[in-house]
């Protein structure tokens, strides 16, 4: 994970480490009267009062991209 805080929402980069260019970024928004974690496309993920949720959505979210990166690493890209 790397943290962001250049622009003006802070916001938390999630990665793998073996496939570092496919990630996502996170962030703080409030809405419905509550905080709440949003993803780079802004698709909100869950409640800030349900981490696991956000870590949930955002693994499933990401699952196809790491597995198609991982698959060009091994073909050579083929």
């Amino acid at each position: 994970m790397e943290r962001r805080y250049a622009k003006t929402l802070p916001m938390l980069r999630v990665h793998f480490p073996d496939v570092a260019g496919v990630g996502e970024s996170v962030t703080v928004v409030r809405g419905d009267g509550r905080w709440w974690f949003r993803s780079s496309t802004g698709v909100l993920l869950a409640p800030c009062s349900d981490v696991g949720l956000a870590v949930s959505r955002v693994a499933v979210s990401l699952d196809e991209w790491v597995a198609a990166a991982r698959s060009l690493r091994r073909t050579g890209g083929a």
